[in-house]
This record gives C-alpha cells, structure tokens and sequence, in this order.
C-alpha cells in the first residue's frame, strides 16, 4: 500500500481550497502531478516521522567576498523525503524561516571606507523598510504557497522551453515579475519633493511593468519598450503606451525620465542606447539606471547566439564598490552623465517552490545631463 506523507497532503489541501479549482484542465493535470509526486514505496522512509539525517554544506553566497546574501543552499541537516516534492517545500520553509531572522539592511549597505571620496560623497543608502518592497515580498510568499500553481508553472516552463525564450515564457504564464524599486526610493534618490510630478516617463526594458506601474503615480503618460511580444501584450493591458525597441528615441518633445533597470548588461550596444537615452530627454531631465553586480554581460538576443555583447561596458574590479566607482567614471561620466546619487538595492524576483523569491544585488545610479 502507498503512503502520502500527511504534511505535504494537508498542503496540497489547503491550497486546493485556495485554487477553487479552476481552470479545471489545469487543476487535473496539477493533480496528478501532485499525487505522482508525494506517493512513495512501502516502508518507513516515506514517512516524516521517521527520518535520517543527511549533513551539507551551507554557502552564504557563490559571489567572491560577499557574506552579506541569504544562504546558497538548505541548512546544514534536513530530514530525509523519497517525494521532490516534500524536498522542494520542506527547504522552502527552511529557507523562509532564515530569512526571518535575517538582517535586510545588508541588501542596502556598501563599505563606504573603500570608496572614492567623490563617489562616497555621492552614495545614498536607503531605507530597508520601504513599504512597496515589503509589499512585494508578501505578495512572493503567497505565490509560492500555491503549490499547485507552481507544478503548473514548472510543467509548462518545461514544455515551452525548446521553442520560447526564459522571458516569454514568463510573459504567457505570468509568473517571475521583478520588483526594484519604489517610488519613494526613486524620489530620495534624485532629492524630489513627495508631490513631484512630470509629463511623461519612458522605461526601457520594462518586462511585465511591475516596478514601472510603482513609479507610473508621478507620470501623466508612461510609456514603455519590451522585446518580448507576451510582455508586450501585459504592459498594453496595464495602459502602457508601448513604442518601438528601435524608434522610441525619435519623439521631437522627449522624456522627463527614462529608466534602464538591469537592462546595460542585457543589451548588445549599451553604449550606444545610453547615448540615445541622453539625446532623448527633456532639458533637466532624469536618468535611472540600475546595474547587477556582480557585472556579467549577457544578451539573450544576441545577433551571432553567443549572447555577448558588441560593446563591452568598462566596468572594473570584483567588489561592488569598486565596480560601481568605475561604472560612475568610465562609462556614465564620458557618456555626458552627472552622477546625482547613487545607492545599492536588493533586485528582487518571484520565487518558486523551492525558493519564495530570489534577489541579485543592485547598483543603481540617479543621473542628470551633464550639458
């Protein structure tokens, strides 16, 4: 006779009540899936109760000289599952659990001492409470409580990866949206009043709009560019004025703000689009751009499927202080940028059922003309 480990069933079963059981195709499919998963061979090792230990490793992170990121791996013994699935939402709990007692100002701190003057002077850490960012990580875990709305998701990313890219896939399943940065945040950065309030925005890049809907009060018009055609479709849906990848940088009466959040080291020609950022804004008007450290070009679209880039950013050292001083003097400040402030951010995603969210660090740079 098969036994069900009975936590992972009364899972299943709260989260039924949760999905109402539509749509009906989709509930199916997850059902077996489910029951496949949890069921086990005869014998005690299938049980909860009965468990052996198994000792590993536990990584703070796999970048060099970061010890400020949540643990890499599941803490150091965990009890024995046959079922992925138990595994899968046994080391989530885990993992949230830590994350409770982690300190989330480490996402917002950089080591001042080894800076540049200037560019110390110009470092502005925020507030790791900031309410929008506290908001997406509930809104994380609820996510990845839905088991069976994550098999349906892990199914599907499966059957579509061969013909569809990581991003579209995202797109027509609606799931991985990506959280930066607040509008408060936005408004500390470049020293605005609370009741700023301007014409129109453009973000680049914008995904499935997440973070650019947070920033969108301030705006009469936003306007947005995205590759992806399922992406496409979720920003038009949202109001989203979406201009072409090619020609938005042709409006006679320009941007009052242009965002490029983590988009440099996911472009082919960054130097080149930076320029064009500049060409495109308003007299006074404000750049946004955030970059992930560590710095890794990678271009998904790339013209020869290698998936580097044709201009290579100069952006210099391994640590993020050193990384960032350089991105401010070799790349931003010869382009024809003025540094306002900068500062480091947590660049959050949705999780899974193994992890609720995943985060890269952020280095985000508040910049103005320089003419």
């Amino acid at each position: 006779m098969r036994k069900f480990p009975m936590p992972c069933l009364l899972w299943h079963a709260c989260e039924l009540v949760n999905y109402r059981l539509k749509p009906t195709t989709q509930f199916l499919c997850c059902l077996l899936l489910c029951l496949s998963a949890t069921a086990t061979m005869p014998g005690s090792a299938g049980r909860m109760d009965s468990v052996s230990i198994h000792s590993r490793t536990v990584d703070s992170c796999d970048t060099a000289g970061c010890q400020e990121c949540l643990p890499a791996t599941t803490p150091t013994s965990r009890p024995y599952f046959r079922s992925a699935l138990t595994r899968s939402v046994y080391s989530k709990i885990l993992v949230d659990e830590e994350f409770k007692k982690f300190d989330r100002t480490k996402w917002y701190k950089v080591n001042v001492e080894a800076l540049e003057p200037e560019a110390a002077e110009l470092f502005l850490q925020l507030d790791w409470a900031d309410a929008e960012t506290q908001v997406f990580l509930e809104r994380c875990q609820e996510r990845s409580d839905a088991v069976f709305t994550q098999l349906f998701h892990l199914v599907a990313r499966t059957l579509l990866a061969p013909f569809v890219s990581q991003t579209s896939i995202n797109g027509i399943l609606r799931r991985g949206s990506m959280f930066v940065i607040s509008d408060r945040q936005f408004r500390r950065l470049f020293h605005l009043a609370d009741d700023y309030r301007a014409e129109r925005m453009l973000d680049l890049g914008a995904g499935d709009g997440a973070t650019t809907a947070l920033l969108s009060g301030m705006f009469d018009n936003v306007h947005v560019t995205e590759m992806s055609w399922p992406m496409k479709r979720i920003l038009a849906a949202r109001g989203f004025a979406v201009e072409d990848v090619e020609g938005w940088n042709q409006r006679r009466d320009g941007y009052d703000v242009i965002c490029a959040l983590n988009l440099l080291d996911r472009c082919s020609r960054p130097l080149t689009l930076l320029e064009q950022m500049r060409g495109a804004l308003k007299p006074n008007g404000l750049v946004l751009v955030a970059l992930a450290w560590p710095f890794r070009p990678y271009v998904e679209f790339s013209s020869n499927g290698d998936h580097q880039p044709e201009q290579v950013l100069d952006v210099r050292g391994q640590s993020l202080e050193d990384q960032a001083t350089s991105m401010m003097d070799n790349v931003l400040k010869p382009v024809g940028f003025r540094v306002v402030s900068w500062s480091r951010l947590p660049y959050l995603c949705e999780g899974d059922l193994e992890r609720t969210f995943y985060h890269l660090n952020d280095m985000i740079f508040a910049l103005k003309s320089s003419d």
